[in-house]
């Protein structure tokens, strides 16, 4: 453990958080617009985003920034009469109005949202409810956890009583996936379970008996419909479903979907299965080249690519950590040190074995970066430091 803590309290480490945490403080604009991409590589501000800001912030105690940016999103909401979380929204300049870049629906963008919120309403709810009203909150909750989303009638084979995400934004080809994925499902868990506690609160007890019954049912559904056996016998989590019109198909490959309840914080997974979901990741992704220890962002039978995120290394480090994998987790901030040479965290690190260098994208990417400063934090934390 020493390893980690000498290396996260090393200069480089603590100057890259520094820069980073300022960069992602000063992007933010009083209204609360936090744009993704400080390099024009992507449009507006992607409310997904808020999930990691909500993680980041709870833990160095900006709640104003969190309120203002979670206002920002039902602002948008608002303004277009939209019924849902949209996929990318705008900056509302001198016009007023919040305009929406992409209406794409995303389950998994509404619950990084509504997790958002809950984490704010469990620090103070009268700063929530000036962010979005309860009322908002719970009709985008209901609606998010019922049918077509996730759904309770189980007596069909289409039907695994898990999340449906209709447009899942996946590495994997660079594309929409319409699949029950393992992401999805911890994501909406972990809302469900805050705003449980939240409603428990402020004694909205029909709201609380229905919230429950249907995170009780996800946490069932997903022990039963997401398992898989590996041919040693081990169990693991499978990182998708695909829907074939009859009964879904377990995808086999396995990568960074796999590590949602890492950042979700969600308690609805099985603590062994998890376990050796991520070291069986370990053992079958790791990019070979001449430096330190680390993983591809996903893997498939077929093999692997030479590529990772940003948010996969900073949730890859604080999973090393809580499993004991303390090699990886050093590994981890050595494979920073060495390869991320941007001033700011990139959003993509890839591998080319022919030249043997590694490309860089996006730096300051708003997902990747926050992410990755959150885990750095948290990382600390875990090792008994201050968050900085």
């Amino acid at each position: 453990m020493k390893a980690v803590i000498d290396r996260l309290e090393s200069e480089w480490h603590r100057a890259a958080l520094a820069r980073n945490l300022e960069s992602i403080n000063g992007r933010q604009q009083e209204d609360g617009y936090f744009p993704e991409s400080l390099t024009g590589t992507y449009p507006g501000m992607f409310p997904r985003t808020v999930g990691a800001l909500a993680q980041l912030w709870s833990l160095t105690g900006e709640w104003g920034r969190l309120a203002a940016t979670v206002a920002y999103v039902f602002q948008a909401r608002r303004d277009n009469g939209f019924e849902r979380i949209p996929h990318i929204v705008g900056n509302k300049g001198e016009e007023g109005r919040i305009p929406i870049y992409s209406d794409v629906d995303q389950i998994d963008g509404a619950a990084h949202v509504l997790l958002a919120w809950a984490i704010l309403a469990e620090h103070d709810f009268e700063l929530a409810e000036s962010a979005a009203t309860f009322e908002d909150v719970a009709e985008i909750t209901n609606r998010s956890t019922d049918a077509p989303y996730l759904s309770t009638c189980t007596e069909w084979r289409i039907e695994p009583g898990l999340v449906l995400n209709t447009h899942f934004e996946h590495t994997r080809e660079w594309n929409y996936w319409h699949v029950y994925d393992f992401l999805s499902q911890c994501f909406i868990g972990a809302a469900l379970e805050r705003l449980i506690s939240v409603a428990q609160a402020q004694g909205a007890d029909e709201w609380v008996t229905t919230w429950r019954a249907r995170h009780d049912f996800l946490r069932r559904q997903l022990g039963e419909s997401m398992g898989r056996t590996l041919e040693d016998g081990r169990e693991i989590y499978a990182e998708m479903l695909l829907p074939t019109g009859r009964e879904p198909e377990v995808f086999d490959g396995v990568g960074w979907v796999n590590l949602a309840p890492i950042a979700s914080g969600w308690a609805g997974c099985e603590e062994k299965r998890l376990a050796e979901t991520v070291r069986y990741w370990h053992e079958v992704a790791e990019i070979h080249w001449d430096g330190p220890r680390i993983t591809a962002c996903e893997w498939t039978p077929e093999g692997h690519t030479n590529r990772t995120l940003g948010k996969v290394v900073g949730w890859d480090l604080v999973a090393s950590i809580q499993m004991g994998e303390i090699e990886i987790a050093a590994a981890i901030l050595d494979f920073l040190e060495q390869v991320n040479t941007c001033e700011l965290y990139a959003e993509i690190f890839n591998y080319d074995p022919q030249a043997k260098t590694w490309s860089l994208r996006d730096a300051g990417n708003g997902e990747q970066a926050v992410w990755l400063a959150w885990a750095i934090q948290h990382a600390r934390r875990l090792v008994g430091l201050e968050a900085i």
